[in-house]
C-alpha cells in the first residue's frame, strides 16, 4: 500500500501551502557563478546571440576589426561568418563577400566561412551555385558538412526557392532533428509546412504548421528576455524567465547556466531554487533537488510547487514523515481549495490509509471527494 501510494504521488499536479515544515538540515550554497569570459568562445556566443536578438550594429562595430588580417579572431571562422552576416544583413553586401574571400581561418573552423557563403549565395539567389558547392552530386542524401545543421538547412532553403519541395523535405526534416531550437527552425517548419501542402498532405501540413507555431512564440518569449535580461542586467526576474523557458524546452544545462548567473545577484532569490531543483530533480538527482527545495521554502514557506516536490521526493525515498508533514500543510493551508493540489488531499488520504489511520484516512479521502476529485483511495 505505502509502495503504491508513493508511485500515485508522483503523478499528482503542483500545489502549495502557507507555512514552513519543521527544521531541516542546511540548505545547500548557491552555485557558484561563472566567472566572466574573454576567450573566443565567449566572444563568439555573445555575438552570436547579438545577431539572434537583431543587433548587429554593435557586432559590426566591434568585430570587423578583431576578424580581418591580423586581428585577435581572424583565424575563428565562426567569428568571420558573424560579422559578414552582420554586413549582409546591414546592406553591405559588398563588404560581407569581401570579408569571405579574404579569410584564412584554422582548417578546423574553415566550414562556418564556407557554409557563410552558402548562405550568402541563396540570399541573393544564386541558389545553383550554393547547390553546386553544398551538394557536389545533387543526388547525394547528405549534403557537404552534413555535421553541421545550417548545411542541412541551405539545402532544404536552396531546393524550396527552385520551387521542388520534395527535395528539399528530407533536408529540412534533418535540420529540426539536428537542431530543435535553433532560431531558424521555425523558418524550417513553415517550409515543410508549405511542402506538405504542395504534395497534398494537410495533416501533414497542419502538424508542421502548428509546431512552427509554438517555436516561433517559444522564441519570441526567448528574445524578450534575453532583451529584459541585457537592459536590466541587475534584475533577478528576466534570468529566471530565461532558465525556464530553456527549461521548459528541455535544455538543462543552459537552464542551470541563468540560474547560477541568477543567483550571483540574487543568492537566495526562492524561485530560482525551485527551478535549480527542478532542473536537478530532472536529471535524477533528488536528494540535490530537495536540498534545493529547502532553500526555496526557507525565503518563501508558501511557494506550494516546491513543498509539494519535496513531498513527492520524501514519498519515493521513504520518508513518510517528512512526506506527512507538508502534504499536511498543503491540504491545511490557506490554498488547500486550490484544483492544483487537489493531489495532496488524495495522496495524504492514501499515506494515512497505509498507515493504519482509516479513520483520518476516511475525513481525509471525503474532502479530497468534496473538492472534486474521483479516483478511489486505493491506488
Amino acid at each position: 500500500m505505502i509502495a503504491a501510494a508513493r508511485a500515485a504521488l508522483a503523478a499528482l499536479a503542483l500545489a502549495g501551502a502557507p507555512q514552513d515544515p519543521a527544521p531541516r538540515p542546511a540548505p545547500p550554497p548557491a552555485p557558484p557563478a561563472p566567472a566572466p569570459e574573454t576567450s573566443p568562445a565567449a566572444t563568439i556566443a555573445e555575438w552570436r546571440e547579438l545577431l539572434e536578438l537583431d543587433l548587429a550594429q554593435p557586432l559590426i562595430d566591434e568585430g570587423v576589426a578583431r576578424v580581418s588580417a591580423g586581428g585577435d579572431l581572424a583565424e575563428q571562422g565562426e567569428a568571420v561568418a558573424l560579422v559578414a552576416r552582420a554586413l549582409f544583413e546591414h546592406g553591405r553586401e559588398a563588404e560581407a563577400f569581401e570579408l569571405l574571400d579574404a579569410a584564412r581561418p584554422s582548417e578546423a573552423t574553415r566550414v562556418f566561412v564556407d557554409l557563410e557563403r552558402a548562405r550568402a549565395w541563396i540570399e541573393d539567389d544564386e541558389l545553383d551555385r550554393a547547390l553546386t558547392f553544398l551538394l557536389p552530386d545533387r543526388d547525394a542524401a547528405a549534403p557537404r558538412a552534413a555535421e553541421r545543421p545550417e548545411s542541412w538547412l541551405f539545402v532544404g532553403r536552396a531546393w524550396m526557392r527552385r520551387g521542388e519541395p520534395a527535395r528539399a523535405t528530407p533536408f529540412l526534416e534533418r535540420f529540426v532533428t539536428l537542431a530543435p531550437l535553433h532560431d531558424e527552425a521555425p523558418a524550417a517548419l513553415h517550409m515543410l509546412a508549405q511542402a506538405a501542402l504542395r504534395a497534398g498532405d494537410g495533416a501533414r501540413a497542419t502538424a508542421w504548421s502548428r509546431r512552427a507555431q509554438e517555436l516561433g512564440r517559444w522564441h519570441a518569449y526567448l528574445r524578450v528576455r534575453r532583451l529584459q535580461v541585457r537592459e536590466q542586467p541587475a534584475e533577478p526576474l528576466p534570468r529566471l524567465g530565461l532558465a525556464q523557458l530553456w527549461l521548459q524546452a528541455g535544455d538543462l544545462d543552459r537552464a542551470e547556466v541563468e540560474l547560477r548567473r541568477l543567483f550571483a545577484i540574487a543568492p537566495d532569490y526562492p524561485a530560482g531554487w525551485f527551478q535549480m531543483g527542478e532542473v536537478l530533480r530532472k536529471r535524477g538527482d533528488l536528494a540535490g533537488a530537495a536540498r534545493a527545495f529547502d532553500r526555496a521554502l526557507a525565503g518563501d514557506p508558501e511557494l506550494f510547487v516546491a513543498r509539494h516536490n519535496r513531498a513527492v521526493i520524501a514519498l519515493g525515498e521513504g520518508r513518510l514523515d517528512d512526506a506527512r508533514r507538508d502534504l499536511e500543510l498543503l491540504a491545511d493551508g490557506a490554498h488547500a481549495d486550490d484544483p492544483r493540489i487537489l493531489g495532496a488531499h488524495l495522496l495524504l488520504a492514501r499515506l494515512l490509509a497505509a498507515a493504519g489511520e482509516e479513520a483520518a484516512a476516511a475525513e481525509r479521502y471525503a474532502r479530497y471527494r468534496e473538492l472534486g476529485g474521483d479516483e478511489p483511495l486505493a491506488p
